[in-house]
Protein backbone atom coordinates (compact mmCIF):
# COMPACT_ATOMS: atom_id res chain seq x y z
CA UNK A 1 0.00 0.00 0.00
CA UNK A 2 1.17 3.51 -0.73
CA UNK A 3 2.31 5.59 1.60
CA UNK A 4 -0.53 8.40 2.80
CA UNK A 5 1.13 11.79 1.87
CA UNK A 6 -0.84 15.00 2.04
CA UNK A 7 0.16 16.97 -1.42
CA UNK A 8 -0.61 20.40 -2.24
CA UNK A 9 -0.51 21.92 -5.72
CA UNK A 10 0.84 25.44 -4.97
CA UNK A 11 3.04 27.15 -2.29
CA UNK A 12 1.98 28.26 1.21
CA UNK A 13 3.66 30.90 3.95
CA UNK A 14 5.51 33.74 3.32
CA UNK A 15 5.16 35.04 -0.96
CA UNK A 16 3.10 31.70 -1.45
CA UNK A 17 -0.01 31.57 -3.81
CA UNK A 18 -1.90 30.44 -0.61
CA UNK A 19 -4.92 29.11 -1.57
CA UNK A 20 -7.52 28.16 1.04
CA UNK A 21 -7.13 24.48 0.43
CA UNK A 22 -3.47 24.37 0.61
CA UNK A 23 -3.42 26.70 3.47
CA UNK A 24 -6.27 24.57 5.06
CA UNK A 25 -4.10 20.88 4.52
CA UNK A 26 -0.59 22.52 6.03
CA UNK A 27 -2.13 23.84 8.96
CA UNK A 28 -4.13 20.08 9.21
CA UNK A 29 -0.15 18.92 9.32
CA UNK A 30 1.46 21.42 11.52
CA UNK A 31 -1.02 20.96 14.00
CA UNK A 32 -0.40 17.27 14.04
CA UNK A 33 3.08 18.17 14.99
CA UNK A 34 2.13 20.88 17.35
CA UNK A 35 -0.04 18.35 19.05
CA UNK A 36 2.87 16.00 19.42
CA UNK A 37 4.73 18.57 20.92
CA UNK A 38 2.07 19.57 23.20
CA UNK A 39 1.82 23.02 21.84
CA UNK A 40 -1.40 25.14 20.69
CA UNK A 41 -2.56 24.56 17.45
CA UNK A 42 -3.19 26.74 14.59
CA UNK A 43 -6.87 28.07 13.88
CA UNK A 44 -7.76 25.85 10.61
CA UNK A 45 -9.28 27.95 8.43
CA UNK A 46 -7.51 28.05 5.47
CA UNK A 47 -6.19 31.78 5.85
CA UNK A 48 -2.63 31.77 5.86
CA UNK A 49 -2.12 34.58 8.21
CA UNK A 50 1.16 35.63 10.97
CA UNK A 51 0.14 32.70 13.23
CA UNK A 52 0.21 30.13 10.33
CA UNK A 53 3.70 31.32 9.06
CA UNK A 54 5.50 31.54 12.89
CA UNK A 55 3.69 27.65 12.91
CA UNK A 56 5.52 26.71 9.57
CA UNK A 57 8.51 28.67 10.29
CA UNK A 58 8.67 26.66 13.96
CA UNK A 59 8.09 23.62 12.73
CA UNK A 60 10.92 24.37 9.72
CA UNK A 61 13.61 25.24 13.14
CA UNK A 62 12.85 21.74 14.60
CA UNK A 63 12.55 19.45 11.65
CA UNK A 64 14.23 20.78 8.62
CA UNK A 65 17.46 23.10 7.83
CA UNK A 66 15.92 26.60 6.55
CA UNK A 67 13.08 28.74 8.19
CA UNK A 68 11.99 30.19 5.72
CA UNK A 69 8.05 30.28 6.69
CA UNK A 70 7.07 28.66 3.48
CA UNK A 71 6.23 25.31 2.70
CA UNK A 72 6.27 24.53 -1.22
CA UNK A 73 4.87 21.90 -2.98
CA UNK A 74 7.78 19.20 -3.81
CA UNK A 75 10.05 21.09 -1.08
CA UNK A 76 11.51 19.45 2.23
CA UNK A 77 8.99 21.03 4.66
CA UNK A 78 6.59 19.30 3.10
CA UNK A 79 7.94 15.99 3.23
CA UNK A 80 8.99 16.38 6.97
CA UNK A 81 5.49 17.34 8.03
CA UNK A 82 4.03 14.13 5.83
CA UNK A 83 7.00 12.34 7.57
CA UNK A 84 6.13 13.02 11.22
CA UNK A 85 2.10 13.12 10.18
CA UNK A 86 2.52 9.53 8.10
CA UNK A 87 2.56 7.52 11.52
CA UNK A 88 -1.09 9.23 12.95
CA UNK A 89 -2.67 9.06 9.99
CA UNK A 90 -2.14 4.94 9.22
CA UNK A 91 -3.56 4.51 12.94
CA UNK A 92 -6.34 7.27 11.96
CA UNK A 93 -7.36 5.46 8.54
CA UNK A 94 -7.29 2.17 10.55
CA UNK A 95 -9.58 3.24 13.27
CA UNK A 96 -11.83 5.00 10.22
CA UNK A 97 -11.73 2.22 8.67
CA UNK A 98 -12.71 -0.23 11.74
CA UNK A 99 -15.45 2.41 12.45
CA UNK A 100 -17.31 2.52 9.29
CA UNK A 101 -16.69 -1.07 8.90
CA UNK A 102 -18.12 -1.48 12.46
CA UNK A 103 -21.02 1.30 12.14
CA UNK A 104 -23.28 -0.88 9.06
CA UNK A 105 -25.59 -3.56 10.90
CA UNK A 106 -27.62 -6.29 9.75
CA UNK A 107 -30.55 -5.34 8.53
CA UNK A 108 -32.85 -7.12 10.80
CA UNK A 109 -31.39 -5.14 13.69
CA UNK A 110 -32.36 -1.71 14.42
CA UNK A 111 -30.14 1.09 15.27
CA UNK A 112 -31.73 1.61 18.75
CA UNK A 113 -33.93 -0.16 20.96
CA UNK A 114 -37.99 0.33 20.40
CA UNK A 115 -38.62 -0.83 23.79
CA UNK A 116 -36.18 1.28 25.92
CA UNK A 117 -36.43 3.99 23.27
CA UNK A 118 -32.71 4.41 23.81
CA UNK A 119 -30.76 6.36 20.82
CA UNK A 120 -27.35 5.25 20.45
CA UNK A 121 -24.36 7.25 21.88
CA UNK A 122 -23.51 10.08 19.43
CA UNK A 123 -20.12 9.38 17.84
CA UNK A 124 -17.32 11.32 18.87
CA UNK A 125 -15.91 14.46 16.11
CA UNK A 126 -13.19 13.62 14.14
CA UNK A 127 -10.04 14.39 15.27
CA UNK A 128 -7.53 16.81 13.59
CA UNK A 129 -5.07 13.20 12.90
CA UNK A 130 -8.22 11.88 11.98
CA UNK A 131 -9.71 14.44 10.05
CA UNK A 132 -6.13 14.56 7.97
CA UNK A 133 -6.41 10.93 7.66
CA UNK A 134 -10.41 10.76 6.60
CA UNK A 135 -9.44 13.87 3.62
CA UNK A 136 -6.04 11.92 2.39
CA UNK A 137 -8.35 8.47 2.34
CA UNK A 138 -10.75 10.41 0.33
CA UNK A 139 -8.23 11.75 -1.94
CA UNK A 140 -6.48 8.19 -2.33
CA UNK A 141 -9.30 7.08 -5.07
CA UNK A 142 -9.81 3.68 -2.81
CA UNK A 143 -13.52 3.40 -3.54
CA UNK A 144 -15.95 0.63 -2.19
CA UNK A 145 -16.58 -1.95 -4.94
Amino acid sequence: MQSPAVKIRASVGTGGVNSKCDVFRVQLLVNVWRNTEKKPEVKEDGICGPKTIEAITEFQRAKTKMADGRVDCDGPTLAALNAHAEPYIKQSMAIIVVGIASSFSPPEQEPYSKQSGELPSSPRPLSNANLLAYNSFRQSGVRKS
